[in-house]
């Protein structure tokens, strides 16, 4: 489907990603984030790397109030056969947001 099936499935992750979080905790989260949308976007940032650790050896090379940048030198899940797939609309195109 080229670029057009990438961006739907990309829609399609990022839903999934907000059913699967539609919970008390998520509803906590927006209200931080209402108040205090640094301190949100940090403890987001935190969870995801510490959740990173297991799939791939990694390095923090920024992380600012509003943006982090993860250097990954060689990613453990493209070991797997057709996994670029995976680490291009997985990685790359569902999280950076």
């Amino acid at each position: 489907m080229g670029e057009d099936g990438v961006d739907l499935f990309r829609l399609a992750e990022v839903e999934a990603l907000k059913r699967k979080n539609a919970r008390p905790a998520m509803f906590l989260l927006k209200l931080k984030r209402a108040v205090s949308p640094n301190t949100a976007f940090k403890m987001i940032a935190s969870k995801f790397t510490y959740q990173l650790q297991w799939i791939t050896p990694f390095s923090v090379s920024e992380l600012t109030r509003h943006r982090v940048v993860y250097d990954i030198p060689r990613c453990k899940i493209l070991d797997f056969p057709d996994s670029e797939d995976l680490c291009v609309v997985g990685c790359q195109k569902a999280y950076p947001t």
